[in-house]
């Protein structure tokens, strides 16, 4: 069965916090701002951590300054909670030195530490590192556990100045046991736009660390169909919400497929 939920439901939607609504999903949210956290030069060398506590998210740990602790706080609000609540401690003394690393070099050592860290995903987990030392994961993995934990490892090493976890997790469910609930959001036109699509994956990914199975196609010069599969409606729901928000993507009309257990 195929439900279509119009523009007015969605922007329902979106007023409400979705960290709020869904209890059970908090661990969830709270591991994407982590992985956000992970994704920036400006926050990824510290150890930050986000925690639901009293209707807040908190944001906990070290920062060496007034610059890193307002960056840590803007990326909490933009993919976990407007409602943050700042417990971090500015420490001028746990500032990170960046160290030039050729790529080749870090995606060597980042390997290695994948292998002693988690064996059980190296197979299955590519590591790619450009020229500035931003390192790109791509694969599966079983749990948002071992999803954050892969980004964590490449704090340890030298060289990496951010890490984009592409990295899927789950497996999709049989195809006798999925229903589709498709989403339409109505966006203003825009130029075409070439080559976008890969880009786009890797950005869902980010914003939306629940879901798996992610496909995008350009359908016309400024439309996009996307598809991915979600455990729950709510999970959908909260996925369609990130889209939606992503200012990157304002532009576009998007068709978007969510797949769900029945």
């Amino acid at each position: 069965m195929k439900r279509r939920l119009g523009a007015v439901l969605i922007a329902c939607l979106l007023s409400t916090n979705f960290a709020a609504a869904q209890p059970r999903d908090f661990r969830s949210v709270e591991i994407a701002v982590e992985l956000a956290w992970m994704n920036d030069p400006i926050t990824f060398a510290y150890e930050l951590h986000a925690q639901f506590k009293n209707g807040y998210l908190e944001v906990q740990g070290p920062v060496p300054d007034l610059a890193v602790r307002k960056q840590a706080l803007n990326i909490a609000r933009l993919y976990g909670s407007k409602q943050v609540f700042d417990q971090t401690d500015i420490i001028p003394g746990c500032a990170k030195a960046s160290v030039s690393v050729p790529g080749s070099h870090v995606v060597a050592a980042a390997q290695a530490r994948l292998a002693r860290t988690l064996p059980q995903l190296a197979p299955s987990v590519r590591v790619l590192c450009d020229d500035e030392g931003r390192v790109t994961l791509e694969g599966a993995a079983s749990t948002l556990a071992e999803k954050l934990t892969l980004s964590e490892m490449m704090r340890r090493v030298p060289g990496c100045s951010r890490v984009e976890n592409c990295v899927r997790v789950g497996q999709a469910p049989p195809p006798a046991a999925i229903q589709q609930v498709g989403f339409q959001i109505p966006i203003v036109q825009a130029p075409a736009v070439n080559g976008f699509t890969d880009q786009m994956v890797r950005r869902l990914g980010v914003l939306c660390p629940h879901v798996a199975g992610i496909q995008i196609r350009q359908v016309a010069a400024n439309r996009f169909h996307m598809q991915f599969q979600a455990a729950n409606d709510a999970d959908a729901q909260r996925a369609v919400a990130a889209i939606f928000q992503n200012d990157e993507w304002k532009a576009f009309r998007l068709d978007i497929d969510a797949i769900v257990p029945r």
